[in-house]
């Protein structure tokens, strides 16, 4: 947890705030621990030595504002104050937790009856201690951090090393500080995390920094969420167990007044070091006080600490009456603390951001951020515009789609018709196109098919024959059985004024042309088939074919046009496609023939949707329905656009070619089929790919606006409308 907080940080922030922190950090903690002490003994009146009370105040000062950092983040609250929160919380954790240590183990030694000093003699050594403990962990944290980053200047795009390095270390730092060299532990891992925020993390791979950071997320919400459930059940299992006997209703109508106490000298203690805090860099306002006196929110760091109390007083055999009085309540009134803190300050926060007036938006920021939304929008519908015209999103709702994303589809510019129109008839001619190509290269699956020979090359030369014909010949003669003269080939293409080789030369029409022979009787179908044979050739392009779909249906989901189920039921058809790829595809198995409402179950739906009583099961009947198909209409509107792919590819033809568009013709029919049937699954259907669509190439613009250099907070306020979208097109649509 203290190792992600502090790689986590913006080292030149820290750095310029460095002073506030360690003020923070160093001076704030032990007012706030002796504070908490003198009211638990004095004005709370609970039964515990000084010892107990300044640990318990030590454990009450570690902060864990991750609630609120988050959330300050997103309202745009200034960068500098945000790093102050965060940077106090983790040294402050380091700090108490020293403080924790010391007097936890004064609180055992004296349960135990052991002999201590006292007066100046136990105040000295209390200070050396402290010292011991925190220059130790600072001086362990920068020489492991700077052996970490000269370690990683020697690994290159290797992920498990270079992130399982940091996970490694950051376990093996708090081991060799709180173990061999009996320092602080966490004030190593905490200067060990910055060191690596400052140098490391640039030593990592640059492709791998986004895993790094989500790798870190994961692990740290796992910690998070361990630490509050086994808080949590220690808790309860306390409060059970030892109601009546040391725990009673006064022990929990503490809580509320401790929380209150803990502000009122939070609060006081910052303002009293507040003109200090004012001399450094940034400065320090009255607001930027209020807001960091609010949030002071206690969390893990704490909730294990008071695990730490249960645990040693338990393990140690402390007299039962010390472990009654002492780790019962502090387990408690934690818990209380973190859960009031987290419910309370945590959501509403943001409010108080606002009325300090720290979460406000400069007027510049404000000009590029309206700029963005507006291009945005202009985008959302350029990109409707074309899925009005595209067959993929044929019977998309184009009303639906400008209604969620907020925009008109105004009269079109002359410029613009004409745009469409290209755009038209290029979609028009796509298959017919790339049936062409994939029939061009199909003669090489057709043992019946005869080559054109030499002097049918001449022929085409005296004609003047186009480049693209001439490749053609060149690629249907290449991919033969081996059988033809290459060396008669060259001279033929010389006479049609074509170079052969690594060179150019002009032809007729004064074009570059680059034809090389050598590379079409290489080309690995070729090969395969003259080693071994036909069949086997076949099936190779067959398992080519079946691979290029799923790489085609993966860059779909990707990008947000196949939904989870239909990917599931896809992976599972083009996995058995792979294992028997030597028999003919078959890949409609899936897509069973759609059987619409016969006259009688048709008159009955709309005998049910005329009453208003009999109109919600008629919904439920058309619903059930419409789930049924879904999945299966998904998966084959994905599965038409990749078989439509496939078919492109150049060295596909005769019989595999068959096969694919046996697939697609099946698929298609199973489309129009349930287009005829249930016109509003379909609808349903494409209008959400549609949406995704939208909303993909909306992401994506956002990261093109990230890359231009566009300000973190214009893009928080942006990634958090598009995020709330998303949510939203969820159950829109």
């Amino acid at each position: 947890l203290l190792y992600e907080g502090a790689q986590n940080m913006d080292w030149f922030y820290v750095k310029r705030s460095l002073p506030k922190i360690c003020i923070l950090a160093f001076v704030l903690v032990p007012i706030h621990a002796l504070g908490v002490a003198l009211a638990m003994k004095f004005l709370f009146r609970v039964q515990w030595n000084m010892d107990v009370a300044i640990m318990f105040g030590a454990l009450m000062s570690a902060t864990d504002p991750v609630a609120v950092v988050s959330l300050l983040k997103t309202t745009g609250a200034p960068k500098q104050l945000v790093t102050v929160i965060e940077g106090e919380s983790l040294f402050n954790d380091g700090t108490s937790f020293v403080i924790f240590e010391v007097f936890l183990s004064a609180v055992i030694k004296s349960a135990q009856g052991a002999q201590q000093t006292a007066g100046f003699s136990f105040l000295l050594e209390l200070l050396w201690e402290i010292a011991k403990l925190s220059i130790g962990g600072f001086f362990a944290g920068v020489l492991l951090g700077l052996g970490t980053v000269l370690f990683l200047r020697f690994v290159y795009n290797d992920a498990d090393v270079e992130i399982g390095i940091t996970f490694g270390m950051a376990y093996f730092v708090f081991y060799i500080a709180q173990g061999p060299l009996n320092v602080s532990g966490p004030i190593a891992v905490v200067v060990f995390g910055l060191t690596m925020s400052a140098f490391g993390v640039m030593h990592v791979s640059p492709r791998l920094h986004h895993d790094l950071h989500v790798f870190w997320e994961v692990i740290v919400f796992l910690c998070n969420a361990l630490a509050f459930v086994f808080s949590g059940v220690l808790c309860a299992l306390l409060l059970i167990e030892n109601w009546k006997d040391s725990i009673g209703i006064w022990d929990l109508f503490m809580i509320p007044l401790f929380y209150l106490f803990l502000h009122i000298l939070r609060a006081g203690g910052i303002a009293l070091l507040s003109p200090l805090l004012n001399r450094f860099a940034y400065g320090f306002k009255s607001v930027d006080a209020a807001l960091l006196s609010y949030s002071g929110l206690r969390g893990a760091v704490a909730l294990i600490m008071a695990v730490i109390v249960h645990y040693k007083l338990d393990v140690v055999h402390v007299p039962h009456a010390v472990y009654e009085n002492v780790a019962p309540r502090i387990s408690i009134w934690t818990s209380g603390i973190v859960i009031l803190t987290l419910v309370v300050n945590g959501s509403t926060v943001g409010f108080l951001a606002s009325k300090l007036g720290l979460s406000s938006v400069p007027e510049a920021k404000l000009v590029y951020l309206e700029h963005s939304q507006e291009e945005l929008k202009g985008l959302a519908e350029r990109i409707i515009r074309k899925i009005r015209r595209a067959k993929r999103f044929a019977q998309a709702d184009v009303d639906v789609l400008c209604e969620f994303f907020e925009v008109s589809l105004a009269e079109k510019s002359e410029n613009n018709e004409n745009d469409f129109a290209a755009d038209d008839e290029s979609d028009a001619s796509f298959l017919t196109t790339q049936k062409t190509l994939a029939i061009g290269a199909a003669s090489a699956f057709d043992s019946s098919t005869v080559s054109p020979s030499e002097s049918e090359l001449q022929a085409g030369s005296r004609s003047k024959m186009k480049k693209k014909e001439v490749k053609d010949h060149v690629r249907n003669l290449s991919m033969k059985s081996g059988s033809a003269d290459f060396g008669a080939l060259d001279s033929t293409l010389k006479s049609l004024s074509v170079f052969i080789g690594d060179g150019q030369k002009l032809d007729g029409n004064n074009k570059e042309v680059f034809v090389d022979s050598k590379k079409y009787a290489e080309h690995p179908v070729n090969r395969i088939r003259t080693r071994l044979g036909y069949s086997a050739m076949v099936e190779v392009v067959r398992k080519r074919v079946v691979l290029q779909i799923r790489r085609s249906i993966a860059h779909q989901f990707k990008n947000g046009l196949v939904s989870p189920p239909a990917m599931v039921s896809l992976r599972a058809l083009i996995s058995d496609a792979i294992d028997s790829a030597d028999q003919p595809l078959s890949l409609c198995t899936f897509f069973e023939p759609v059987a619409g409402f016969s006259r009688f179950e048709s008159w009955l739906l709309n005998a049910l949707a005329r009453h208003k009583s009999t109109r919600g099961i008629s919904r439920r009947i058309l619903f059930y329905v419409q789930s049924q198909h879904h999945e299966k209409c998904d998966a084959a509107t994905a599965l038409w656009a990749a078989l439509v792919s496939a078919r492109r590819r150049t060295w596909v033809g005769g019989e595999v070619l068959k096969e694919i568009e046996q697939a697609r013709t099946c698929v298609l029919r199973y489309l129009r089929d349930l287009e005829a049937c249930y016109p509003s699954v379909l609808r349903l259907i494409h209008t959400r790919q549609a949406a995704r669509a939208v909303l993909r190439a909306l992401d994506e613009y956002v990261d093109s606006l990230e890359n231009q250099g566009e300000d973190d907070d214009v893009m928080k306020t942006i990634r958090k409308e598009l995020s709330d979208l998303e949510d939203r097109a969820i159950f829109s649509i």
